[in-house]
Parts: structure tokens; C-alpha cells; sequence
């Protein structure tokens, strides 16, 4: 889905993916090379590349105004403090920020309610971090 916010003169296009623009199976970690995000940026004619599917947030700045950025997880966080992370975009006519939002919930209490639901118990392993690792 490709977003176009118009500030002032500016317009920010701001395309979001669930893991590329090509893909939603692709994992890329804020470890990837940073030609592979900037080619994303290019071919999709975007300012900033919002994406998720790894679960876990960052934010890579390309020259002044270009951005990646995974937003991370809330319900199923695959950080390593297990904190929900969300993002939050400033924007105006002359700059695009992006902040990454992290914050606890009651984790046991949610893993129990899932136990005493019909969901699967993995969700709530999943949730105190038993048997999963972190990518």
C-alpha cells in the first residue's frame, strides 16, 4: 500500500509491505546491506519503506530524507525484552521521522488468558519466551 502525505509543499509517499514490496515470505533484518533497502526505496518511488513480517523494530536512514523501517510487533514482539513496539511518523514539509515506540503489557496475564482460551498454548510459550527462539 503506497501512502502519500502532503505537508506544506512536501509530499512524503510512504510505501507499507508486510515484508517487501515483492515478497511477503522475505525476512530482512536490519543487518541486511543497505543497497537491498535503498534499491526497495527506489523502485518503489518512496521516501520510507514501513515493514514487518521479522517482528522486530528498527529504523535505517538513507541520505537525508529516506528511510526503512520495521515497526515491529505488538501482540507477537520477537524482541528480546519482549516489549510490544509500535511507530510513530512525524512529518513535515521538511523532514519525515520515525520513532520506535516500545512498551510492556502484562505478558503472563495475557499468556494465562490464552491457556484458559481455545488458542493454541504455543501462543502463550510463545509470549514468555519458552521453547522459541529469537531470529
Amino acid at each position: 500500500m503506497k501512502l502519500d502525505y502532503k505537508t506544506g509543499n512536501k509530499h512524503w509517499k510512504i510505501q507499507l509491505v508486510h515484508s517487501t514490496p515483492e515478497s511477503n515470505d522475505t525476512y530482512l533484518f536490519e543487518s541486511e546491506n543497505d543497497e537491498v533497502f535503498m534499491n526497495m526505496l527506489e523502485n518503489s518511488q518512496s521516501d520510507m519503506i514501513v515493514m514487518g513480517h521479522t517482528h522486530l523494530s528498527f529504523t535505517k536512514q538513507f541520505d537525508k530524507d529516506k528511510w526503512a523501517v520495521n515497526c515491529g510487533s505488538v501482540g507477537r514482539s520477537k524482541e528480546e525484552n519482549r516489549l510490544a513496539s509500535y511507530l510513530v511518523l512525524t512529518l513535515d514539509d521538511k523532514n519525515i521521522i520515525p520513532e520506535i515506540i516500545q512498551l510492556s503489557y502484562p505478558l503472563e496475564e495475557t499468556a494465562r488468558q490464552i491457556e484458559e482460551s481455545g488458542i493454541p498454548d504455543y501462543y502463550a510459550s510463545f509470549l514468555r519466551n519458552d521453547y522459541v527462539s529469537i531470529l
